[in-house]
């Protein structure tokens, strides 16, 4: 028994130190990381995907997961009807980040943000959502007190570049808010929040 546990843990690793591509990760990640997909289910998705298949997977909870997207830094997969996931691999000349990007679909798209080394340990600092004062144009700022009675708080989806090397923070507010009140508080709010990551990695 013990052997074998050596073995399967040797196995991991050389996995994880040969990973070139954020799939490779993906399919190497530990199960308490890419939530309710156990690696053989993860490594079906991909072979769907692989051969044009839109087929689902299930995941733990018997919810339908699927791959949406996939290129050498950036993949993207369907955890639940309601949940999107980005999987994202940042990388310079000395090191591998890994982001996860959790977006609830409902009521409007909402994501979280957390970041691993390449051994997946979780990181500190790096980029955190935009506070709400980020999101002012100077329309907004003038009109502070009205915005905070029709928006008291934004939802925000996140989202890499195929190359993970920016990060696109998009605020929902349509979905928030009826017709006129969106057309009044549209100029107060700036559209998108770009990060360049190419020099703003999470720290150990």
């Amino acid at each position: 028994m013990l052997r074998t546990a050596i073995l399967c843990i040797a196995t991991l690793c050389a996995s994880i130190l040969s990973a070139r591509t954020v799939s490779d990760f993906f399919t190497t990640a530990p199960d308490a990381i890419v939530r309710l997909l156990p690696q053989s289910v993860r490594l079906d998705m991909l072979d769907y995907y692989h051969f044009g298949s839109d087929k689902a997977s299930r995941n733990t909870l018997g919810g339908d997961a699927r791959i949406l997207a996939e290129t050498e830094r950036s993949l993207r997969y369907q955890l639940a009807d309601s949940v999107d996931v980005q999987l994202a691999m940042m990388c310079n000349a000395s090191d591998t980040t890994l982001a996860i990007v959790e977006t609830i679909k409902t009521p409007a798209p909402d994501s979280r943000l957390t970041f691993y080394s390449s051994g997946w340990q979780p990181l500190r600092g790096g980029i955190e959502l935009p506070s709400y004062s980020d999101w002012l144009t100077p329309e907004g700022e003038a009109n502070s007190s009205s915005l905070d009675v029709l928006l008291p708080f934004i939802m925000v989806k996140a989202d890499f570049s195929d190359d993970a090397s920016t990060l696109t923070f998009s605020p929902q507010i349509a979905q928030m808010l009826d017709e006129n009140d969106f057309n009044e508080a549209k100029t107060w709010i700036k559209p998108e929040i770009l990060r360049d990551l190419r020099n703003n990695f999470p720290k150990k």
